[in-house]
């Protein structure tokens, strides 16, 4: 989220947001083990967590996943669920909302990704499946990012997976018996150019208690 007290910190992946510069884990603090936030019960605290922040930042923008997680994974899916309920009770209180939009790939760039990668990995598995991306592109809001933010993109790939964001493709998948879904969106983001990220309008503009939340 970025608001009046965090723009000046304000960063792309890779870089400070709000004035800090984290790590994204598969996981939260508590030990929680890979898709504990798809279970039952668990989106309520996610729900009034991110209540407690868009009252205490005030955004200007909020970032989440699309409505299919990008990768189709459980937890990713629930945040995207939890924001918006949060978003929807905000605005049930009259509360103003932010412009909140939600991070996905082309249904396009997913096929031409594979096709990249099937040459290289001919006899291989590629990906788990769960990547399809958005058909309709005209729905989605594009953003191109200047060179320093492609660099902090492609070093926060890089400590998600070593070499992930700076080595080629082909040393990428060299030796591996298989290809994950994190090489398959590093394919997808060359695909579509690393310097473009592609949102879902889940929120337009900074809307009042009407402004109506896109499942």
């Amino acid at each position: 989220m970025a608001g009046p007290r965090a723009r000046a910190g304000a960063g792309f992946p890779g870089g400070p947001v709000g004035g800090f510069v984290g790590r994204a884990l598969d996981g939260y603090a508590g030990g929680a083990v890979d898709g504990a936030l798809a279970e039952a019960g668990a989106i309520a605290a996610i729900v009034a967590c991110v209540k407690q922040t868009l009252a205490e930042v005030s955004p200007d923008v909020v970032l989440t996943v699309s409505d299919d997680g990008v990768t189709g994974h459980p937890d990713h899916i629930t945040c995207h669920r939890a924001v918006r309920q949060a978003l929807g009770l905000f605005a049930a209180e009259g509360r103003k909302i932010p412009l909140t939009l939600g991070g996905c790939v082309r249904t396009k760039d997913v096929r031409a990704a594979w096709e990249r990668l099937a040459l290289l990995t001919p006899t291989r598995p590629l990906g788990e499946g769960g990547i399809r991306g958005c058909a309709r592109e005209e729905d989605l809001v594009a953003l191109q990012f200047t060179e320093p933010s492609v660099q902090a993109k492609r070093t926060a790939l890089d400590t998600y997976a070593p070499g992930l964001g700076t080595q080629p493709l082909d040393a990428l998948v060299a030796g591996q018996t298989s290809v994950g879904d994190g090489v398959l969106l590093r394919a997808i983001a060359e695909v579509a150019g690393m310097d473009r990220e592609f949102f879902q309008p889940l929120v337009h503009g900074r809307g009042s208690a009407q402004t109506t939340v896109r499942s």
